[in-house]
């Protein structure tokens, strides 16, 4: 079990590599492109697990595949320095904390914030919503059998949008949020929600975090998720501004959505001090930077290439066992 957990912290800082080159060849390239290439690399390194427990019993090696042999490697240096096991254990086990204190919990009570506030029909929310899907299908965002998302409102007073569900998705907005938007930012903000559908929802969300989950002790994985989460907003951001044609919108709605915040001022004052308030507040100049630059988004790769680009890391990290 240490060697298998070392390794997959091995074929992670592998993936961090790989993604930070090729990223580096290819720029520029879209926010879509960088989620599809983030999340194969959270995905191929517990790939690389499973096929290194499996392929003995599958009579499978790798032969002169083989470019790094961390087990025997790792091994040998447990019986040469007995303290090296401990030490490990003791920093895979801090990575797990921080990821249940940092990550888990923070999702949870996050969830919990407005999974009691009730759901109540709202007419305009699902005219709006109804015209922004069918853009979204005519620019090909939707597929033809993809279920579109409904809409709702929330009888709280946070200002909160979010898509819910997985079979059933839909978009929640809280009535407190109408209140602070006017009809242009509202339109960005539920054509932003929309996109998280376009892109898997909260279906691929919810691999995603479990392929994270699995990779608790790794900190490769941590930089992987956080990049991708990150991304994944600038990516329905990008969605949403080609959608609406109103960037600057949406640009200002992100603006009015953290000043209404509770706590905004607290945090913005302490933003030098908290770790996570310096990379919320980050994104959100990023994102917003992202949108009033106005920048067209590069195309998308389509399946071959990311097949093949899964074929080029599936090789480099099967190598490593």
């Amino acid at each position: 079990m240490f060697v298998l957990l070392v390794a997959n912290v091995v074929h992670g800082l592998l993936a961090l590599v790989w993604i930070a080159g090729v990223q580096r060849l290819l720029a520029p390239r879209s926010a879509i492109w960088a989620t599809h290439t983030l999340a194969l690399g959270l995905a191929v390194p517990v790939l690389a697990g499973l096929w290194g427990l499996l392929s003995p019993a599958l009579g499978a090696e790798m032969g002169e595949l083989t470019l790094l042999r961390v087990g025997p490697a790792l091994e040998a240096a447990r019986v040469a320095a007995p303290p090296v096991a401990p030490l490990a254990w003791t920093l895979l086990g801090g990575t797990v904390i921080l990821f249940v204190a940092q990550e888990l919990l923070r999702a949870v009570l996050g969830v919990r914030r407005w999974q009691r506030a009730e759901r109540v029909p709202d007419p305009a929310l699902a005219a709006l919503a109804e015209r922004l899907v069918a853009e979204f299908r005519r620019q090909g965002l939707y597929g033809r059998r993809q279920r579109a998302p409904g809409v709702a409102a929330l009888d709280l007073d946070r200002p909160v949008a979010l898509l819910a569900g997985l079979h059933a998705p839909t978009v929640l907005i809280s009535r407190g949020l109408v209140a602070r938007l006017d009809a242009d930012q509202l339109e960005g903000v539920l054509a932003h929600e929309l996109a998280h559908a376009a892109l898997g929802g909260n279906r691929r969300l919810l691999m995603l975090w479990l392929l994270r989950a699995l990779q608790a002790h790794s900190p490769a994985a941590l930089v992987l998720f956080r990049s991708l989460t990150a991304r994944l907003e600038l990516a329905c951001d990008a969605l949403a501004a080609r959608v609406t044609g109103k960037p600057a919108a949406l640009a200002s709605a992100l603006m009015a959505v953290h000043r209404a915040q509770p706590g905004a001022a607290a945090d913005a004052a302490n933003a030098a001090r908290t770790t996570a308030a310096r990379a919320d507040r980050k994104l959100l100049e990023t994102r917003v930077r992202a949108l009033l630059d106005a920048r067209p988004d590069a195309a998308t790769p389509g399946p071959a290439a990311v097949l093949f680009g899964a074929v080029l890391l599936a090789l480099l990290l099967g190598g490593v066992r």
